[in-house]
């Protein structure tokens, strides 16, 4: 196992690129001998420009209820107000009414930040999510399904119910208002990491994430609109939560304040050994730059641009537009070396452009629509082949990405979910 999570600043990596000038940090996942994912950090004094409110909780104030496309535009003090639909709240909506929201979309380019009013806290091994759409008689609580061990499954599920009723039982003689917010509306997802946790540990996550909740509501009820109310984790530290130990073998930084920042993380929310810590963590210290050794920059550098080579001689065009992202598979100069077996060939090239396609969709950010077309193929089973080989790879995506169908053209239409804004835009706004 060779995967690594590398992290380090702008100004090591991206230095001679004008329009990066608000990137402060770059996280990169690296597997296979090739960069397969990156996430730039925004400085976080450009949150009134746009960065930075991904995840963050608001109280605010309703600006605008527009009942013929069933959405209110709420105020959270950024730039330009937000898009609040009717079916991300619990009830009728009027202006000038408080209400605490969570940015769930950041603005990518003429979309303004899409909020909810159902909130969602991520820790290393629970989700707690409020879901105002419909109430829930019984306390929900689901488990990863990558969790296959039954007991283990079972053994958690039970541990989190007890925990969690205990809390709500507590919160119902304190604060009876929070009470009647919270129950009905909570539930919660136990991670894949909890997999590999011992039941005390997820028991312990629980109560963290609980306690936040709760300390968000109460906060709310004394701050004037506008206010923030929880600021999530920067992305590197988030990146760091979420690895699984069992897939990535180390985690590298350049950097020393971000050694140290993750080095106290860790210990205090991943695992309190400092000698395992020092085994997966390290500070990258040489001559040699890290960017030279992982070639960030190039992956940065030829993901901006819109052909990608296949190592078979074919090709990918991808082009990003406003209302969608096309993506056109040639075989460039691969048909040329089997001629005598066109067929086998040409989906041989879609195969491995399926491939490609689902990792410069990781690593360029790029999601919404998206209209593949692949080289025409003659047989039924060539096609399903296909599209098998591209929803196994999508499955791998952290995003939600899916294979809607393949259109009467020979076109495949993905989707994958908007959330954080393309690497695109990020480097040329």
């Amino acid at each position: 196992m060779n995967n690594k999570l590398i992290l380090t600043r702008n100004i090591n990596v991206l230095n001679n690129n004008k329009s990066s000038n608000n990137i402060d940090v770059i996280t990169a996942f690296y597997s296979d001998e090739r960069i397969r994912e990156i996430s730039l950090e925004p400085f976080s004094e450009d949150a009134a420009l746009g960065s930075g409110i991904l995840g963050n909780i608001y109280k605010c104030r309703v600006k605008n209820v527009v009942k013929n496309i069933k959405a209110a535009f709420v105020d959270i003090g950024f730039a330009t107000e937000c898009y609040l639909p009717f079916e991300e709240t619990d009830k009728e909506l009027k202006n000038e009414q408080e209400i605490v929201v969570q940015v769930k979309r950041e603005n990518i380019k003429t979309k303004v930040p899409y909020v909810s009013k159902n909130i969602e806290l991520t820790g290393r091994y629970v989700v707690i999510a409020l879901n105002y759409a419909k109430e829930n008689k019984d306390l929900r609580i689901g488990v990863s399904l990558k969790i296959e061990d039954v007991q283990k499954r079972e053994d958690l599920k039970n541990a989190a119910r007890v925990r969690i009723e205990a809390m709500l039982t507590e919160l119902k003689s304190i604060n009876e208002k929070l009470f009647e917010i919270i129950n009905g509306h909570v539930s919660f997802i136990i991670r894949t990491n909890a997999g590999d946790a011992k039941v005390e540990e997820v028991s312990s996550d629980i109560e963290v994430l609980f306690k936040r909740l709760y300390e968000i509501y109460l906060k709310s009820e004394t701050v004037p609109s506008k206010t923030c109310l929880y600021k999530k984790s920067a992305d590197y530290i988030e990146a760091v939560r979420d690895v699984d130990f069992n897939e990535i073998s180390e985690i590298v930084t350049d950097d020393k304040v971000i050694y140290e920042e993750l080095m106290e993380y860790m210990l205090l929310n991943i695992n309190g050994d400092k000698e395992f810590v020092k085994s997966v963590l390290r500070f990258y210290d040489s001559s040699v730059p890290l960017d030279s050794v992982y070639k960030i920059s190039d992956a940065i550098n030829e993901a901006l641009g819109k052909r990608v080579w296949l190592k078979s001689g074919g090709t990918l065009v991808i082009e990003p537009t406003e209302a969608l992202v096309s993506i056109d598979v040639n075989t460039g100069k691969a048909i040329n070396s089997n001629k005598n077996n066109k067929d086998k060939n040409v989906l041989a090239i879609n195969i491995e452009a399926c491939k490609e396609i689902a990792v410069q969709l990781r690593l360029r950010n790029l999601s919404g629509m998206i209209m593949i077309d692949f080289i025409n193929m003659n047989r039924d089973l060539d096609n399903k082949k296909v599209m098998k080989t591209l929803a196994d790879e999508l499955k791998k995506d952290s995003v939600k990405a899916s294979v809607v169908d393949m259109t009467a053209l020979g076109i495949v239409e993905v989707t994958r979910q908007k959330i954080k804004k393309p690497l695109y835009e990020l480097l040329n706004p």
